[in-house]
């Protein structure tokens, strides 16, 4: 594979251009125009690079789809990555301009550069090298949607209405952060996520807090009381059932637990967090992979300007997501949220359901991680952290349930990548090293 490392390095240049040229274009799921514009260059990129592509229409925004044929004997492989990136309504707190992409201390700074342009064209530009170099590849096939940033509400359907053109022995893909020490990292699955707002009224307008105080009640309150109710101070959960269907850690998983590092003193001074500089490495990662989470994103209620405004708020909201682990449904959890609701006397509070994704994990002893594992080490000339889960959320449960296929992630884009924050960023030779950890893998499952 040497030449073809050289291939991307003697092309690093032209590689970064053409990243460059995608991150320009703000492919928020909601902006059709540039939804179009970035799905339309997707398909000419993976035309370039030598595959048979398509855009394909789906209940919301278009699939971008591609085909390789490669080596017959091989395994088929199954790439996935999505184009749509998060907002950046924060333009004011980045340091540069969001969509255009901007180089600082080696890395490239913009809105979607880890997640996920940057990693899922590593795949494409991995091709290209394998090609020019007259390399074996597995065949191919690859889906890029356009809605992962909002939920991938299409992405089940359409993989069910396209099980056969789908059809694939294992699916690999790259999405996320590496783990803190920054070496190739490798996720066999991810927790679920689900949304919901929580939202009181207790007057029909907001009152004198002088005039009415005492007498009008104030939502704020209320909603504190609703949510002091779901959480104790120490942090455990106190929804009822809310892990009673969490899986037990088996034996391998606590073997892959069990060497994986963590920098605490890093993480602490990057985060300014003073406890997670002598929490133990075990639990941090079971924690982060193994339990599920309540988390208050976002809370409104009552004057929030400049100064003060002496007022009884009138209603309130709470934004909330929970993470959820193997064997909790994203239904039943919704279920015991309204249930605690009513046992605790909050009739009253209304709950929007926002998206949700459920869990997924492949088994660490499937025979698709191994190969994998050695085609990255070998590529990147590190060994590679294997993780049992991702703290993250991603449809890998789209593949498992819909086409009944394995699928393994690499996590190409570094532990610090700032996504869906300000500053998004991605690591320049980490980038490079992701089309060569690619091109690897391609080649060698192409061979078997």
């Amino acid at each position: 594979m040497d030449d073809v490392y050289r291939y991307i390095d003697e092309n690093r240049e032209r590689f970064i251009a053409e990243l460059e040229s995608f991150l320009r274009i703000p492919s928020v799921a909601t902006d059709a125009k540039a939804v179009e514009a970035c799905s339309t260059k997707l398909k000419s990129a993976l035309e370039t690079a030598g595959f048979k592509a398509r855009l394909m229409k789906s209940s919301g925004n278009p699939m971008v789809y591609g085909e390789l044929a490669g080596n017959a004997g091989a395994p088929r492989i199954l790439l996935y990555g999505h184009y749509d990136v998060m907002p950046a309504d924060d333009a004011h707190r980045w340091k540069s301009p969001p969509f255009e992409p901007t180089h600082r201390d080696g890395r490239i700074y913009a809105r979607g550069v880890g997640d996920n342009k940057a990693q899922h064209y590593a795949h494409i530009k991995a091709v290209e090298a394998l090609r020019a170099c007259g390399k074996t590849t597995a065949p191919l096939k690859i889906v890029l949607e356009g809605e992962e940033e909002t939920g991938s509400e299409s992405l089940p359907g359409f993989i069910l209405e396209n099980r056969e053109l789908l059809a694939a022995e294992v699916c690999y893909a790259a999405d996320g952060p590496r783990h803190d020490s920054n070496r190739p990292t490798i996720y066999l699955g991810c927790r679920g996520v689900m949304g919901f707002e929580l939202r009181v009224r207790t007057a029909s307008r907001d009152v004198h807090s002088g005039n009415r105080g005492n007498v009008v009640p104030n939502a704020a309150w209320r909603l504190l009381q609703v949510l002091s109710s779901m959480r104790a101070p120490d942090g455990r959960v106190l929804i009822e059932g809310f892990h009673d269907d969490v899986r037990a850690m088996n034996e391998e998983d606590g073997r892959l637990l069990g060497v994986l590092g963590y920098d605490g003193e890093k993480m602490s001074r990057e985060l300014a967090v003073p406890d997670l500089k002598t929490m133990p490495a075990r639990e941090f990662h079971e924690r982060v992979m193994y339990r599920p989470t309540l988390t208050i994103s976002g809370l409104d209620s009552g004057y929030t300007g400049e100064g003060i405004k002496n007022i009884v708020p009138a209603t309130a909201s709470a934004k909330v997501d929970i993470r959820l682990v193997v064997d909790q449904t994203p239904a039943k959890m919704m279920a015991l949220v309204r249930s605690h609701l009513k046992r605790h006397g909050f009739d009253d509070v209304e709950v929007v359901e926002y998206d949700s994704m459920k869990p997924s994990r492949t088994n660490a002893a499937n025979n698709f991680v191994r190969p994998i594992v050695d085609a990255c080490r070998a590529a990147a000339g590190q060994e590679p952290v294997v993780l049992p889960a991702l703290g993250g959320s991603i449809p890998q449960y789209a593949f498992v349930e819909g086409l009944g296929v394995p699928c393994i992630w690499s996590a190409y884009a570094n532990w610090d990548e700032h996504n869906h924050a300000p500053d998004e960023n991605m690591v320049v030779e980490l980038y490079i090293q992701a089309i060569k950890m690619s091109a690897n893998v391609f080649h060698a499952l192409g061979r078997t």
